[in-house]
């Protein structure tokens, strides 16, 4: 009895400091808005809503780095050649993504709140999970570390399947996707990283959502990423779980980005596209749930199938400058 409380009174503390962090954002956005240029109206049709059946998970969380695919197959590291097998036999004409999640207790938590049945079937993909150890303390940066020693080996064995299968992936795209905390196991693997030991065309896409990772210096790890010719990083400045973990851990992540140039111009990787939704959506997970906001999804959509993202398209992005930054049409 006494343990519950302690979780539910912990529960209600982190609802209050997340509603405040929601309470800042929207304070303080309005001190830079003005100096951004605004972003148009979205110009695409809305889309009728996937239907995703809600579902609960009792797996356990998860000790050490592994491989994590619907309807609930935990498999470790070695297996993805194996895991490919199964789901390109069933779905063919699917492209695959790798989902590198952030904080919580996983796979438990992409399954309850729908998150790899949100990427699977809204934009119709394979989605394979690396999962990790992420419920390990309140924000477990050494368990990402730590885990993104791992990574090279998933990356290793997707080569070797890619050159093994060549003639069967022909018109099979490939992309990853980090999430939140995700992004500093992908920041781990890039430090130690040897450039050009993995082929160009690895991913189609790499899409580095709502980041947490450190926006200082972050050019230094992203600009090493050689294995994909689109990299995008999707900013927002009102993301309320950021701006949580900015106040808690006196830090800048990169998923806040403020991109205005009212206070000199940030520091920019020159081989990434930013994607600003600041004036698009108040939220984290809007990688997700999304068909409502036709701009949101048709980003996610085209770069998570590894299809050319048409950033001069007007009805869906503004462009305030010359730099590699746009922002979402909202």
């Amino acid at each position: 009895m006494k343990r519950t409380l302690i979780k539910l009174f912990s529960l209600l503390v982190f609802f209050i400091l997340l509603g405040f962090a929601g309470f800042v954002t929207v304070l303080f956005y309005p001190s830079f808005s003005n100096k951004t240029p605004t972003a148009q109206t979205c110009g695409l049709s809305k889309i009728p809503n996937t239907v995703i059946a809600p579902s609960s998970s009792n797996v356990p969380n998860t000790q050490t780095p592994a491989l994590f695919v619907l309807p609930g197959v935990v498999s470790p590291i070695s297996s993805l050649s194996q895991q490919l097998d199964k789901l390109l036999e069933t779905h063919p004409n699917r492209h695959v993504l790798l989902y590198i999640h952030g904080r919580g207790n996983q796979p438990s938590k992409a399954i309850n709140h729908q998150l790899i049945a949100g990427l699977t079937q809204a934009y119709n993909l394979n989605t394979i999970m690396f999962t990790w150890a992420s419920g390990e303390g309140r924000f477990p940066i050494g368990q990402a570390l730590e885990a993104s020693k791992k990574l090279k080996v998933v990356f290793d064995e997707l080569n070797q399947y890619q050159i093994q299968h060549a003639h069967k992936l022909a018109n099979t795209q490939f992309s990853l996707i980090t999430h939140s905390m995700g992004s500093v196991v992908l920041e781990g693997f890039l430090k130690d990283y040897p450039k050009a030991t993995l082929p160009a065309q690895l991913f189609d896409s790499i899409v580095i959502n709502a980041a947490s990772s450190d926006a200082k210096n972050h050019a230094d790890w992203v600009e090493k990423i050689d294995f994909s010719d689109h990299v995008f990083v999707t900013l927002n400045t009102k993301d309320p779980m950021l701006t949580l973990m900015s106040l808690r851990e006196n830090s800048s992540p990169l998923g806040t980005l403020n991109t205005s140039l009212a206070n000199g111009p940030p520091q920019i990787a020159n081989n990434t596209t930013y994607i600003d939704f600041s004036q698009a959506v108040f939220g984290h997970r809007y990688f997700v749930k999304n068909a409502d906001q036709p701009c949101i999804f048709h980003f996610f959509n085209t770069v998570l199938n590894g299809e050319p993202l048409r950033l001069e398209n007007q009805q869906v992005f503004t462009q305030p400058d010359s730099r590699s930054i746009f922002l979402l049409n909202k």
